[in-house]
């Protein structure tokens, strides 16, 4: 909360991911991000299980426009830090899928 709240707005972006079941609300510091200006990039983040790979790109953004060829970085940059961003896409877990993965981290971690 201290970073957000020291109005750096506009020169770094929070990262999101779809792992978070639909139905609970955004955690403490993304809805601190959004209040404060702050860009909240969605993405997906597939977890290190067989089949996980699919859901790769299910949630994320769209940067409008196109981009230099020669310094496509800086475009992306500029765009997500002056909040030229459209979307969300996509949604997070369901329900059971999220208990499924619970479960498969906890004995995953159990056998290691």
């Amino acid at each position: 909360d201290c970073v957000l709240r020291s109005a750096l707005a506009g020169t770094f972006a929070l990262g999101d991911n779809s792992g978070r079941p639909w139905f609970w609300g955004n955690p403490r510091h993304i809805a601190a991000a959004g209040r404060a200006g702050v860009a909240v990039l969605p993405g997906s983040d597939p977890l290190p299980f067989a089949g996980e790979e699919k859901t790769a790109g299910r949630y994320g953004f769209i940067l409008p426009g196109s981009l230099d060829g020669a310094g496509p970085f800086a475009g992306v940059r500029s765009a997500v830090l002056s909040g030229r961003l459209c979307g969300p896409y996509g949604g997070r877990e369901s329900a059971g899928r999220f208990l499924w993965n619970q479960l498969r981290m906890q004995v995953r971690r159990r056998i290691r």
